[in-house]
């Protein structure tokens, strides 16, 4: 296994991790080839989650995440609700597909952007 598909394994899995403990149900999709990584259930209310990560950070301390699938296309709202964006130091923002307009997100950590107020916003899946 690569090391691009290992780090998404770890991603996808420590996703899980986060959303058991907080009271969500964890659906993974048996077929490889589909659009979301799982599906998050929190009191019937189901959310479609791409999962993202990278392992770079760049000179200017920012963090790039491609947001699209094989295609090279950006996910459409009817087939991913929700990305996760995983970092390396393993914090989690929880964006809304709706506000993604890009092929790509860009993410400081430690500066106050656009993406940073999505932070561990795991009420916007319930």
């Amino acid at each position: 296994m690569q090391n691009k598909q290992k780090l998404g394994l770890l991603a996808e899995q420590l996703v899980a991790y986060e959303a058991i403990k907080r009271g969500f149900n964890v659906s993974i999709p048996t077929y490889p080839a589909s659009k979301y990584d799982m599906i998050l259930d929190h009191n019937g209310t189901l959310n479609k989650v791409q999962i993202k990560t990278t392992s770079v950070l760049t000179s200017e301390n920012r963090l790039n995440f491609k947001i699209t699938g094989f295609s090279n296309t950006k996910y459409k709202t009817s087939e991913v609700d929700i990305y996760i964006l995983v970092t390396p130091s393993n914090e989690l923002y929880i964006v809304p597909n709706k506000f993604i307009k890009a092929k790509s997100l860009r993410l400081y950590p430690s500066k106050k952007g656009k993406v940073e107020k999505f932070k561990d916003r795991w009420d916007l899946l319930k």
